[in-house]
């Protein structure tokens, strides 16, 4: 286990040599916890199978490419996401006020694990807070009605073999495309999504798709797609007090449940 906590930057440096694992990097993973005002990557930390990286700044960009304006640039959450050794790392960026995705190069991020079919890692997105595992009901949403998690190119898309979580907390959600094992939107405010697609690989559970905003609006602009060779997949969109507007796009659920 690693934490590294600052008070106002820290920076991990390309060549940093960062594991954590008990037996090398495709042995059981561990834990690491990079946290400050600011925070800013320029090498992946090695998780292992099963490891989880957590990211806790007060306002982090995903960026394209290593310039000034990105905290995290867009190769580097790809490599830490699929672990070219053979199993994906989870990654969870918890910020206290907004997550900004800049437009993506080639229009897509993609996470999945090009050696290993499934194995590539699990994406959490959050405004709030987290000490340990976000995937484990350890997180608690947070920020203000101005908080949001937003992409700039909303046409952009992001591919992962395991689930994508989204929680905005008091703040707003407006996103592109999603691939990946299981897709939780979730915030108080408006949610704004493009295509959601979830498959079998990535996950032993079922692919389900939930859209939940406590006292919002729900927009979508492309199809609803959960599908399952082993599961009957569940797809819900709440909008607590707001509406629900998906316009001419399908919601399909395909499964043997």
């Amino acid at each position: 286990t690693v934490h590294a906590v600052a008070g106002q930057l820290l920076t991990l440096e390309q060549g940093a040599n960062t594991t954590v694992t008990n037996t090398g990097s495709t042995g059981k993973g561990g834990f690491a916890e990079l946290s400050g005002h600011d925070v800013s990557l320029h090498d992946i930390v090695s998780l292992g199978h099963g490891g989880h990286l957590l990211i806790d700044p007060v306002d982090l960009t995903i960026g394209p490419g290593a310039d000034s304006s990105s905290n995290f640039n867009q190769q580097l959450l790809e490599t830490q996401l699929q672990n070219a050794n053979g199993y994906g790392g989870d990654v969870a960026v918890v910020a206290g006020n907004s997550i900004t995705i800049q437009s993506l190069t080639n229009g897509v991020l993609d996470g999945t694990n090009q050696s290993g079919a499934g194995t590539g890692g699990r994406l959490f997105l959050g405004i709030g807070s987290c000490t340990s595992d976000c995937f484990s009901n350890d997180f608690v949403p947070g920020g203000t009605s101005a908080s949001f998690i937003k992409f700039d190119t909303l046409t952009d898309e992001i591919l992962l073999d395991g689930a994508l979580t989204i929680d905005a907390g008091q703040g707003t959600i407006d996103v592109g495309n999603f691939q990946a094992h299981a897709i939780a939107l979730a915030a108080d405010g408006d949610i704004g999504f493009g295509t959601l697609v979830t498959h079998d690989s990535g996950g032993t559970d079922s692919p389900d798709v939930s859209v939940v905003s406590s006292g919002g609006n729900i927009s979508g602009s492309g199809q609803i797609l959960a599908s399952s060779a082993v599961f009957g997949p569940h797809v819900r969109l709440d909008s607590g007090q707001g509406s629900i507007d998906l316009g001419t796009n399908d919601i399909v659920v395909a499964g043997t449940g």
